[in-house]
C-alpha cells in the first residue's frame, strides 16, 4: 500500500500549505474562516472521490475473481485468459 500513503501524504500537504496560505493572506476573519471551511470541503470532497474509485476498483476485481473461479476458462486477476494445461494418460 505504498502508493496510497503517498497519495494521502500528497493530499496532507496541500492541506496544510492552503491551509497556511489562508491564514497568512490580509484579510478580514470571516472571509478566512469561509476560505478555511471552503478548503476542508474541497478535501473532504477529493477524498470522498478517490474512496468512490479504489471501491469501483475493488469490486470490479472481487467480480472478476468470482467469475474466473465460477467459469469454465480461468483468467487471471486482471482478466487475461489462462490456458489450461490437460496431461493424457495412457
Amino acid at each position: 500500500m505504498k502508493t496510497s500513503r503517498v497519495v494521502l501524504g500528497v493530499l496532507a500537504g496541500a492541506a496544510v500549505g492552503a491551509l497556511i496560505g489562508v491564514l497568512f493572506a490580509p484579510d478580514k476573519g470571516s472571509n478566512t474562516r469561509k476560505k478555511i471551511m471552503q478548503k476542508g470541503e474541497d478535501l473532504v470532497d477529493d477524498v470522498k472521490d478517490r474512496v468512490d474509485k479504489v471501491k469501483e476498483r475493488v469490486s470490479r476485481t472481487v467480480d472478476r475473481f468470482a467469475e474466473a473461479i465460477h467459469s469454465d476458462e480461468p483468467e487471471d486477476i486482471i482478466g487475461n485468459k489462462q490456458q489450461r494445461h490437460s496431461r493424457m494418460h495412457n
